[in-house]
């Protein structure tokens, strides 16, 4: 059997969205969130890094909180310098998560 290696990426922003079933009829529903969120992590998710994980400034903020009363050191996040989400009319800055186990 031949192993073959899949790569994700994950975009996480945090913010108020619409969810809802939407749809034309009963045979075209689904179920989607909108927003201009849902929009910021497909960027971010989209964004050409190495990294797999990356989040927008205000989730890395409200993670960063929780991860400095939880965490034991060993995961930390960092701004990724020159990395920068254009979204609307200011930029994002971007951050991922870093961990010292898995080096």
């Amino acid at each position: 059997m031949i192993a073959k290696s899949c790569r994700v990426r994950v975009g996480i922003a945090t913010g108020s969205v619409c969810s809802g079933i939407i749809g034309a009829d009963d045979t075209r529903l689904e179920q989607t969130v909108i927003g201009d969120v849902v929009n910021l992590a497909a960027r971010l998710c989209s964004h050409d890094s190495n990294y797999d994980v990356l989040l927008c400034g205000n989730t890395a903020m409200v993670a960063g909180e929780m991860m400095d009363s939880n965490s034991d050191g060993h995961v930390k996040l960092v701004k990724l310098l020159n990395h920068e989400i254009k979204f609307k009319n200011h930029v994002v800055d971007v951050f991922t998560i870093h961990s010292s186990m898995y080096q």
